[in-house]
């Protein structure tokens, strides 16, 4: 389903960004939300994390309208719970 590149993700913890970035890089969890299952495939490798601390939701969904100006996106992938078209997005 993936091709291969380098994907971005624009995602949020509301209550704990060290126990959300653990359990995605814990790929023995199981699969909870969209981006556990782009991080289960053998081949996918994190390269780096970005975090910012913000109080507000809102600012997911502002990320994602930036990294959308300049790259591709995974439509649905991890949005469900906005109205933005993804929160996925790669370049090749």
């Amino acid at each position: 389903m993936f091709k291969k590149g380098t994907y971005y993700y624009a995602g949020s913890a509301q209550n704990s960004i060290e126990g959300r970035i653990k359990h995605h890089l814990n790929n023995k969890n199981k699969l909870h939300w969209h981006i556990d299952y782009l991080l289960n495939n053998p081949n996918a490798e994190i390269k780096s994390i970005h975090s910012l601390k913000t109080n507000n939701k809102a600012d997911e969904c502002r990320t994602a309208e930036e990294l959308s100006k300049t790259m591709n996106k995974i439509s649905g992938f991890g949005c469900t719970d906005c109205k933005c078209e993804s929160h996925l997005y790669f370049i090749l």
